[in-house]
C-alpha cells in the first residue's frame, strides 16, 4: 500500500516449501498468477472490521482481531490480510494494522 493505492499479488508455486534458496539453486517452478491489481485508495467505499479486542475499555481502544473487508466504488470486495484476521498478542501485527489502517483512512477520508 502507498498513501494513494492498495495493491495484491497473489503469485502461487505449486510445490511446498519452495522458496528463494531453491530458486537460485536452479530448482526452477513456473509461478501462477492468481491475481494481480492496484486500486487507488479513493475507490474505496466502505470499511467492515471483524471482531475485535479491547485492549483499554475505559479509553475505547480496541485492536480488530478479526479479517478487515474493503469494499471498492465497482462493489468489488477483498479480505485483509486473510480470513484468520489479526492476531492482538503480537505487537508487529498491532503495530502493522494500525500503520496499514491510519493509510487507509487518509487515503480514503473516512
Amino acid at each position: 500500500m502507498t498513501q494513494r493505492a492498495l495493491a495484491c499479488v497473489d503469485v502461487h508455486y505449486d510445490k511446498e516449501l519452495y522458496d528463494r534458496a531453491e530458486e537460485q539453486s536452479g530448482g526452477n517452478v513456473e509461478p501462477e498468477v492468481r491475481q494481480a491489481w492496484l486500486r487507488p485508495l479513493a475507490s474505496v467505499v466502505k470499511l467492515d472490521y471483524g471482531p475485535g479486542f479491547a485492549m483499554d475499555l475505559r479509553r475505547g481502544l480496541w485492536f480488530p482481531t478479526g479479517p478487515i473487508t474493503v469494499t471498492f466504488n465497482d462493489g468489488t470486495a477483498v479480505i485483509i490480510p486473510s480470513k484468520d484476521g489479526f492476531s492482538a498478542s503480537q505487537t508487529e501485527d498491532r503495530v502493522r494494522l494500525d500503520e496499514f489502517l491510519q493509510t487507509l483512512r487518509d487515503g480514503t477520508g473516512f
